[in-house]
């Protein structure tokens, strides 16, 4: 007759599982603790530096660059831009929901003072050079130009029409 060992007529229940053995408990931090550190590298080596603007990676610039605050820029963009009048730039995006709130009163402005002032929007989607441009942190940025064609105020966010139209005044429009 055989003996039988201590405790081996016992079974454990695993559930369709076997157990997982001890000696390979380390495999799995050491893979997740690589492969971190794997994507910290590539960060800190290759994303992080090519975000910042060093001077071994300058950003690529127009030949002619005006400085901010020159409505001269404006002769870069496919607008018609009467002389002598002062000029409302709104420099937004079509996703941006305060540009969109914006949109009925800008068009409702360049229909009513038509001749009186110059009424423009400039969506960065479709010109995002004018971003560098015009030196925009925020969207929506409005541009004041006067008569002459200087910058005299900068406003971020939504503006409402009698805002506008009193910039507007406050920069020569008649």
């Amino acid at each position: 007759m055989k003996k039988h060992k201590k405790n081996q007529h016992k079974k454990t229940k695993h559930y369709g599982r076997k157990p997982q053995s001890k000696g390979n408990s380390w495999i799995f931090p050491l893979i997740v603790f690589g492969a971190a550190g794997l994507f910290f590298l590539i960060y800190v080596f290759m994303i992080y530096p090519s975000m910042s603007n060093a001077s071994n990676n300058p950003p690529k610039a127009r030949v002619e660059k005006k400085a901010v605050g020159d409505a001269s820029l404006l002769n870069n963009y496919p607008f018609e831009v009467k002389k002598n009048v002062p000029t409302l730039v709104d420099i937004g995006r079509g996703t941006c929901a305060p540009c969109k709130a914006m949109a009925p009163i800008i068009k409702e402005l360049q229909s009513e003072l038509s001749g009186k002032a110059n009424v423009i929007y400039i969506d960065l989607t479709k010109h995002p050079e004018a971003g560098m441009d015009f030196g925009i942190q925020s969207i929506p940025t409005i541009l004041f130009y006067d008569a002459r064609g200087k910058e005299v105020k900068r406003r971020i966010g939504f503006t409402a029409k009698d805002e506008l139209l009193n910039e507007l005044q406050l920069a020569g429009m008649r």
